[in-house]
């Protein structure tokens, strides 16, 4: 069993997860699907990280499918 340092565990619990309004998160989607940039473009001009903005986009176009 590895033995962690104490102030490397206090360190990695002070790191909480970054929360986006849904109207965010769709203002994102959207600059990938109606306005045909890359994921990486968005996702770099945001600051967010490219798996983040994918997933979004992957939960947009699902829920907008059936107005296509």
């Amino acid at each position: 069993m590895a033995v962690v340092p104490r102030d490397l565990i206090v360190r990695m619990m002070d790191v909480t997860k970054a929360k986006y309004s849904e109207e965010f998160r769709e203002q994102v989607a959207r600059e990938v699907v109606d306005k045909e940039r890359s994921i990486a473009s968005v996702a770099a001009s945001y600051g967010l990280v490219a798996q983040t903005v994918g997933n979004w986009v992957a939960k947009y176009r699902k829920q907008h499918a059936d107005a296509r």
